[in-house]
C-alpha cells in the first residue's frame, strides 16, 4: 500500500476551511467589497479596481468578489424591501 502524498500540516489546513484556503481569502475579499457597498450605498463603476490598489491582489480576483458580494447586497436588499410592514402602517382590527 502506498503512503498518502499529503503533509499532515496541509491536510489539518484544509480540513479546517471548507473549500480549501483560496475559498477563506474569498471569503474575506466579499467581506470587505459588501462593506464597500454598504458604506457607498451600492456599486459604483470602479470599485474592484480601487479594492485592488487598496488592499493587493488582482483587479480580476476583486472583480469575482465584487460580483458574489453585489448579488449577496441586493439579496440582502429586496429581503428589507420585502420585508414585515412596519406596526403604525397595518391595519388595526
Amino acid at each position: 500500500m502506498a503512503a498518502s502524498s499529503f503533509a499532515p500540516s496541509r491536510a489539518s489546513s484544509w480540513a479546517s476551511s471548507p473549500g480549501g484556503p483560496g475559498r477563506a481569502r474569498r471569503d474575506r475579499a466579499v467581506a470587505i467589497v459588501l462593506a464597500e457597498l454598504r458604506q457607498a450605498g451600492g456599486y459604483r463603476r470602479g470599485m474592484a479596481a480601487q479594492l485592488a490598489r487598496e488592499h493587493g491582489g488582482s483587479e480580476r480576483g476583486w472583480q469575482r468578489a465584487m460580483n458574489e458580494a453585489c448579488a449577496q447586497y441586493e439579496h440582502g436588499q429586496d429581503q428589507d424591501d420585502a420585508g414585515t410592514v412596519p406596526q403604525a402602517a397595518q391595519p388595526s382590527p
